[in-house]
């Protein structure tokens, strides 16, 4: 498939995180077995058995599966994560430092950077992270010469594991709190392609994708006593296809794959879609 769109640039969490989390001082890592037990090279430092979201936009687009963006050299002002501002920042310097000198004129790369896919997954580890996406972040990627941001709803977070395998059901009041952060991100992202001329900001909308079943994740999970990441070492399902979650809050590539294919193609997911940009 010929494609027009170009870089493709993924900012969040461990959902869409391709091995950054080697570097950094925190307990969040994937860089042991059974994580990566789909590829054959083992983990790779992503919170699943295969690819995530970036992997999957990335092979839509074309492109290889996505590098870590975490230079080992570089420590981050929160020690334990990446912040969006520090992700961000890293960002503006590939832009400037590096990507502006592959261009003869200034049209050029903003022609580039008007047909980038950015794609922005937050919320999960932080449910009313709309607060993070306020002006500073979309006016700072605008300000670049970013015009097409895809932004998902977190999903039914009261059915992952950790929740409802602890409780043996999904948490109503949890999953009311994520569709109430929903609403006021789709209002938020109306609002900014109104203000911000010419952009797009797709909201693709993945609290309604099925993800229901909190009962049974692939591998063991456990940290520090709560059932969040796998226990190293320990042997996982036999067949992840047929499971929704990995471990206790992450997916397995199968899920990944299900709902990014559904944002490139189906619009009652995302509107327009990743074909249609």
């Amino acid at each position: 498939m010929q494609n027009h769109l170009h870089l493709h640039s993924v900012f969040g969490d461990s959902l869409c995180d391709t091995g950054n989390n080697d570097f950094l001082s925190t307990l969040a890592k994937a860089n042991y077995p059974p994580y990566g037990s789909d590829f054959p090279s083992g983990p790779t430092g992503r919170f699943s058995n295969g690819r995530n979201f970036a992997d999957f936009f990335a092979e839509f687009l074309g492109l290889p599966m996505l590098p870590r963006a975490k230079d080992p050299n570089l420590t981050d002002g929160l020690g334990k994560c990446l912040s969006m501002d520090t992700q961000l920042n890293m960002f503006e310097d590939f832009v400037g430092n590096k990507l502006n000198s592959s261009f003869k004129s200034k049209e050029e790369l903003s022609n580039y950077l008007a047909n980038t896919i950015v794609f922005f997954y937050f919320g999960s580890n932080d449910l009313f992270a709309t607060v993070f996406f306020q002006g500073p972040l979309a006016y700072r990627l605008y300000n670049l010469g970013i015009r097409k941001i895809i932004v998902p709803e977190v999903g039914p977070l009261g059915c992952v594991p950790a929740i409802a395998g602890v409780l043996g059901h999904c948490q109503d009041d949890v999953n009311k709190s994520a569709q109430h952060h929903n609403g006021l991100l789709a209002r938020l992202l109306k609002s900014l392609q109104t203000t911000l001329q010419g952009s797009i900001f797709v909201l693709a909308k993945f609290f309604s994708s099925g993800l229901n079943d909190g009962s049974h994740p692939c591998c063991e999970a456990a940290l520090k006593g709560i059932g969040v990441l796998c226990v190293p070492q320990h042997h996982a399902c036999e067949d992840a296809s047929k499971h929704f979650f990995w471990d206790g809050v992450h997916g397995t590539e199968i899920v990944f794959s299900f709902m990014s294919t559904g944002c490139i193609n189906d619009t009652a997911i995302c509107s327009p879609t990743l074909k249609e940009l």
